[in-house]
């Protein structure tokens, strides 16, 4: 759930073990400081849920040679809660 100051935004390329055209979640402060990857699994098009609370994010994305996965992580820090 965004917070004042904040932008959350996809991007892709931001893993060099990953293909490049992967794109995940982050947010970064106004400032340029505070990056957080929010999303880490090895796959394309996440789609991710972010509850009322803001507290956690649901995860869920595919490959074509990986059946979907879906991970619950922390929106804070975008750490693996569950999952995989």
């Amino acid at each position: 759930m965004p917070t004042s100051g904040q932008i959350w935004f996809r991007a892709g390329g931001i893993y060099a073990d990953q293909d490049p055209y992967h794109v995940h979640y982050c947010r970064i402060n106004f400032d340029g400081s505070g990056l957080v990857k929010l999303t880490r699994g090895d796959g394309h098009a996440h789609h991710s849920l972010f509850p009322p609370t803001g507290r956690f994010l649901l995860d869920s994305y595919s490959r074509v040679d990986l059946p979907p996965v879906t991970e619950l992580r922390r929106a804070h820090d975008g750490a693996l809660v569950c999952g995989p």
